[in-house]
């Protein structure tokens, strides 16, 4: 399967990641891709920008090299009731608002019931789109509880090719995710939560387990350029 965009793309502003603005757009050009979303880490992820970074993001331009240019953020569940340690003001602000769990952000012992009540907050939370790399074993949750709300909510459940080489435990549990999305007709977004700019647009991982699994690409928003484009036309943003 081919992919048009990226919505999961951390900069030098992370601190963790080692290119900039421009190299990962130039990089997403050369990939034949249409639009990226910067989504550095929120304020919580150590060493990461604080809120006024993301508030200026405004001044970068809305296209680099025929690449459309989103301004967003990797918000951190915070705790088990699925609280963000961003604010409503800021998200609201963005084009794209990841919410996703990490171990240097969330406290406290997880378990199955208390990882689904906090991606359930997460994905009743009108400021944010995405689920991202939920697969983690580390936070199962139930699965079915949590895809079935995002189809009420229409959020999209992210499939991380970070994941694949970083988190090679989640691969099951992805499985069992695809599976569910395409049960109950949940979209899903394709992306690489690239940290240099030689992984922006590199899905491959991803790509494989999909074309192994065939899943439809109709519930893949990056598969097609037209399906990006109506994504981003229907939370009124241009392309």
């Amino acid at each position: 399967m081919k992919f048009y965009g990226d919505f999961h793309v951390h900069t030098v502003a992370s601190t963790h990641a080692y290119s900039t603005i421009e190299e990962n757009a130039k990089a997403a050009s050369d990939r034949g891709l249409i639009a990226i979303a910067l989504t550095d880490h929120a304020k919580s992820m150590i060493n990461a920008p604080l809120d006024f970074y993301f508030k200026a993001l405004k001044v970068v331009p809305d296209n680099l090299f025929g690449v459309r240019i989103l301004k967003g953020i990797e918000a951190n569940i915070s705790d088990y009731d699925g609280s963000l340690d961003v604010g409503d003001d800021l998200l609201s602000s963005l084009d794209i608002r990841i919410a996703s769990m990490h171990t240097l952000t969330l406290k406290g012992e997880p378990s199955v019931s208390k990882c689904t009540e906090a991606y359930l907050g997460a994905v009743r939370n009108r400021n944010i789109d995405i689920l991202g790399h939920s697969g983690q074993v580390y936070f199962r949750y139930d699965y079915e509880t949590v895809i079935k709300e995002c189809a009420i909510f229409k959020k999209l459940i992210e499939i991380n090719n970070a994941s694949f080489y970083n988190r090679p435990d989640s691969i099951e549990n992805i499985k069992k995710i695809l599976k569910l999305c395409r049960k109950h007709s949940v979209s899903v977004i394709v992306d690489s939560d690239s940290h240099t700019a030689d992984r922006v647009g590199d899905m491959s991982y991803a790509s494989a387990l999909l074309d192994e699994m065939r899943f439809p690409k109709e519930l893949v928003i990056n598969s097609t350029k037209d399906q990006i484009k109506d994504y981003l036309k229907s939370r009124n943003i241009s392309i």
